[in-house]
């Protein structure tokens, strides 16, 4: 199954945002995953090849 998530954040008051968040986004993401599947998290962690997803700003 493919899927594409786009999640738009629209702030409620004046804010300064790192310029790089999308190794942010990738931490929260790999977080998500261990806490539902621990060895999958691991492994996508430790992986060097090709990922099976993205995370970008």
């Amino acid at each position: 199954m493919l899927l594409a998530a786009v999640i738009t954040l629209t702030p409620t008051a004046p804010a300064t945002v790192p310029a790089a968040l999308g190794r942010a986004t990738h931490a929260w993401l790999l977080d998500r995953i261990q806490q539902t599947d621990a060895p999958l998290a691991q492994h996508l962690h430790e992986s060097d090849g090709p990922r099976p997803f993205t995370a970008s700003n």
